[in-house]
Formats: C-alpha cells, sequence, structure tokens
C-alpha cells in the first residue's frame, strides 16, 4: 500500500464512509508498522464518497419543470399505461 500511494501522488484515496470506517482502520495498521509518514499522506489525500453524497445529492430529485426538452421521448423502458 505504501509502495501505491507513493507512485500515485497525483490520485485521491477514495473510500465509502472511510472517514468513520475504513479510515481509522488504516491509521492504526499505518501506525502499528512504524509508517508514520504515510499516515499523513493517507489523511491529506483521503475522499470519504459517503459524505460527498450525503452533502452533494438531494432526494428525492423534484419532478423536472415541464419543458419540451425535458419530455420522456418514448424511447426508454417503461411500459405504457
Amino acid at each position: 500500500m505504501i509502495a501505491v500511494l507513493g507512485s500515485h501522488l497525483e490520485v485521491p484515496i477514495l473510500t465509502w464512509a472511510g472517514t468513520s470506517a475504513d479510515l481509522p482502520h488504516l491509521l492504526r495498521l499505518i501506525k502499528s508498522l512504524g509508517v508514520v509518514a504515510a499516515g499523513d499522506t493517507l489523511t491529506s489525500r483521503h475522499r470519504d464518497l459517503y459524505q460527498y453524497a450525503v452533502q452533494g445529492v438531494r432526494l428525492p430529485i423534484p419532478k423536472p419543470p415541464d419543458h419540451p426538452l425535458l419530455q420522456d421521448s418514448g424511447g426508454g423502458s417503461r411500459n405504457p399505461s
């Protein structure tokens, strides 16, 4: 893992719910291996996709405005009623 972190410095480290689950576990593992500097790299590059989704996605998605460009073209898989 440390080799991968070092060879791809421009790439963020993505996890799902990592701030509360994955990241603490990985930091404990890194600390037990005695590679504290890798923990700083991991923390600075970490992106928690769950937090991104919670903050950036709003559900339910409202009905689109009544506009011809936004109408269903009929080419989807919906069954007509």
